[in-house]
């Protein structure tokens, strides 16, 4: 189970990231202010390369949750992992997380050693490339310059950080989806922290933070999933 650390963060983090555009429909304007003073930037050791077998982990997982394939997802899964919505302390089971999510449509999907130094812009990039997502969901999602970007891909960081408690090393990603057209949406999608992301402003993405363990040589465990759409994170 994770430790209590995980819902200490509630965040002055994630709020700073979602009104820099990262995870929220807010306004942008508030990213193009002068960043915030602080300490000189300090020289880190190399992280071990990502390879192939982590990325690879968060593709599957992707697949079988927008295709329904609770096999696939169960065998990805660690025995003991948690998943919760943003701003939720209560675990939810595979099934429910899996109905509120089939059918979404992928925007992205990215693996990382954490840090994940260029989560902001990555997420953008996704955004900007996505054709199922409407121009003015897209304009929250993309820092309006350089400056900006490089406080977002800061405070990006500091978000994963504290909504997994992940560390230095640990495997973390994103999966960003969107929904799809209706049609191919499940016919009812549950509801309150015990199921699913509330359906209010349902036409916003909903994003997916993971964590995972090696437990051999190529072979990952999904251990934690954080997820939800911005007004879950908001605790509205």
């Amino acid at each position: 189970m994770m430790g209590s650390r995980l819902w200490a963060t509630r965040s002055v983090v994630a709020y700073s990231v979602m009104v820099c555009g990262v995870v929220a429909l807010l306004p942008v304007g508030i990213c193009s202010a002068d960043p915030v003073s602080g300490p000189a930037p300090v020289d880190r050791a190399p992280l071990p390369p990502i390879g192939w077998a982590w990325p690879r982990v968060l593709d599957q997982l992707t697949r079988a949750v927008v295709e329904g394939d609770v096999k696939t997802v169960h065998g990805i899964i660690d025995d003991h992992a948690t998943i919760h919505i943003f701003n939720h302390k209560q675990s939810i089971e595979i099934e429910p997380f899996m109905q509120t999510l089939r059918g979404q449509g992928i925007v992205g999907v990215h693996a990382y050693v954490h840090p994940p130094l260029a989560l902001a812009a990555d997420l953008a990039a996704d955004f900007k490339a996505a054709n199922n997502v409407p121009a003015e969901v897209k304009d929250g999602m993309i820092p309006r310059d350089d400056q900006s970007m490089r406080r977002a891909n800061a405070t990006a960081a500091q978000w994963a950080q504290g909504t997994l408690d992940a560390s230095t090393g640990d495997p973390v990603g994103v999966i960003v989806l969107f929904p799809a057209p209706a049609s191919t949406q499940p016919t009812s999608m549950p509801t309150g922290p015990a199921s699913g992301p509330s359906t209010r402003d349902s036409r916003l993405p909903i994003f997916l933070l993971i964590k995972g363990k090696e437990i051999a040589p190529d072979h990952f465990k999904v251990t934690s999933i954080v997820f939800g759409r911005v007004n879950d994170e908001k605790g509205n």
